[in-house]
């Protein structure tokens, strides 16, 4: 074998794994298939570290190619958020939502694979960005792994190689900046309360503590607290305590030291997106609603 063909395939793996690991993913599992879908005799290695990744890919990339089978990883769930893959997309389709991704992945000529990370999102939200970007529903965080061969029986004997085709280590959405990119319509709840009042909303039941909420707030990659999750998670609570969305709006800089750096650095948009993203799921599993007072009742 080639030995910079080689190199260039575990360094095609390793910016996989790296990339996914970037985005808060804890764990993998890593998996061989024959061209028939069939586990590959010891080809399951489920729960393994960044490190343990690092150790094993190159050999298992080499017996990808060496035995012509398909080498997949799953991702696992990042603390404080959700990853969506959205699988099978054409160049038009990847551009309404490149600048969101933080890997993307061709694994044939002309069909992609996009993975974006979603700070505070959940599996019903990227169930609705598959179904209005019209990705294939199934894809679950298992995707072909960079640098490995995509073998299927319609490209035998070539083999095409799946390959990194943009990278943008660290990137994380909001689904409030999904949202606008058009994609993703509001519940039917959500879209119903403007503005929103909860019970006892007349009589504001006071703020939330903002160091409880970053106390609360999950980890990053570097092991201090995700303060754009504790940022979100102060707004909804503010929310769901009948402070109006100006008002949060224009408490957050307050109480928030990312909000105001945010601000303070061109980023104006930071706070109403964090609040817009905290008031729409404040009360997106909300009912009854009640259309003659507009009020939602608990």
């Amino acid at each position: 074998m080639n030995l910079a063909m080689s190199g260039e395939r575990e360094q095609q793996a390793l910016g996989m794994i790296e990339a996914l690991r970037s985005v808060g993913v804890p764990a993998f599992n890593l998996t061989r298939t024959d061209i028939n879908g069939h586990v590959a005799p010891e080809g399951y290695r489920p729960g393994r570290s960044i490190e343990a990744m690092r150790l094993l890919l190159p050999a298992w990339i080499r017996l990808a190619w060496e035995f012509e089978q398909s080498l997949i990883v799953r991702a696992h769930k990042p603390a404080g958020g959700v990853i969506a893959q959205l699988d099978d997309l054409k160049v038009g389709q990847i551009d309404r939502v490149r600048e969101m991704a933080f890997l993307t992945v061709e694994t044939s000529r002309g069909n992609f694979q996009v993975w974006i990370a979603i700070e505070g999102g959940d599996e019903a939200f990227v169930k609705r960005l598959i179904k209005g970007i019209g990705s294939d529903p199934r894809a679950n965080c298992s995707g072909r792994v960079a640098g490995s061969p995509n073998v299927k029986l319609k490209y035998a004997p070539d083999f095409p190689m799946v390959r990194i085709v943009g990278l943008q280590p660290g990137r994380t959405v909001t689904p409030a900046e999904l949202e606008s990119l058009g994609l993703i319509t509001a519940p039917a709840a959500a879209r119903a309360l403007v503005p929103v009042h909860f019970r006892g909303s007349d009589v504001s039941r006071g703020w939330p503590d903002y160091d409880q909420c970053l106390r609360g707030a999950p980890p990053r990659a570097d092991g201090l607290p995700d303060r754009s999750r504790a940022d979100y998670l102060w707004c909804k609570w503010a929310i769901e305590r009948g402070q109006s969305m100006d008002a949060v709006q224009v408490r957050l800089p307050e109480v928030s030291e990312k909000a105001r750096h945010e601000s303070r650095h061109g980023n104006r948009n930071y706070v109403q997106r964090t609040v817009n993203a905290a008031t729409k799921a404040a009360v997106r599993s909300v009912i009854p609603f009640d259309s003659a007072t507009r009020k939602v009742v608990f």
